[in-house]
């Protein structure tokens, strides 16, 4: 029990958009980001009504997310693209993260961290 309490004093979960992070986050304060991208966990699959990632939003998300990276930290990005629209959203995200100039514009190098 006393790890679980441990644990819950360094690890925070929103429920919000992944385009914005909270504005008390500092740069390099954080050590993992975490993207789990494709359909919100119990919505429903019926493309007409899920709640889904998009590449362009999430591509954002990840370009807002690098500076706060600390040396040292990771981000972790689970891609699914066995969904509507899925696949797309790999290739783009793959894409671009293979691209030095995202890093660039991002304000940091990979191989920094």
């Amino acid at each position: 029990a006393g790890n679980a309490h441990a644990l819950r004093d360094e690890v925070r979960m929103l429920q919000a958009s992944h385009e914005t992070f909270p504005p008390e986050l500092q740069s390099e304060s954080v050590s993992l980001m975490v993207w789990n991208l494709g359909f919100l966990p119990g919505a429903t699959m019926q493309p007409q009504n899920a709640t889904k990632t998009e590449a362009a939003s999430t591509l954002i998300s990840i370009s807002n997310a690098v500076p706060l990276i600390a040396k040292g930290g990771a981000l972790s990005i689970s891609l699914y693209p066995g969904h509507s629209g899925g696949d797309d959203e790999a290739s783009a995200i793959e894409r671009a993260l293979s691209d030095s100039a995202f890093w660039l514009k991002a304000g940091s190098r990979p191989q920094e961290w």
